[in-house]
């Protein structure tokens, strides 16, 4: 299992979407907070919280929040810019805090 902690920033409001047996989700893109060469992006990380983790992260962050989180590291595929397809970062959170 890969388990890890970073500190992100949310470049976007998250969204929440729910299943038909109440189980909600919800999803938000951020960047790592880390260090980088000037000719190179930051990561942008796919950030999914699900059931009362998925309403916190809904009711209490937004757009520009900085976050400790903590959860379970995947890459799953994805279609790139250039349509080819690449492998894109994705946290499934089990806890996170505010950073300030």
């Amino acid at each position: 299992m890969n388990f890890s902690t970073f500190i992100v920033k949310l470049i976007e409001n998250p969204v929440q979407n729910s299943f038909p047996d109440d189980i909600c989700i919800t999803e938000v893109l951020a960047i790592a907070s880390t260090k980088f060469n000037s000719n190179r992006k930051p990561p942008i990380i796919k950030l999914v919280a699900w059931g009362s983790l998925s309403n916190i992260l809904m009711n209490y962050y937004q757009k520009d929040d900085l976050l400790v989180i903590e959860g379970i590291v995947s890459l799953r595929p994805s279609l790139g810019e250039t349509k080819v397809f690449t492998k894109s970062v994705e946290i499934t959170l089990t806890s996170f805090y505010p950073y300030e």
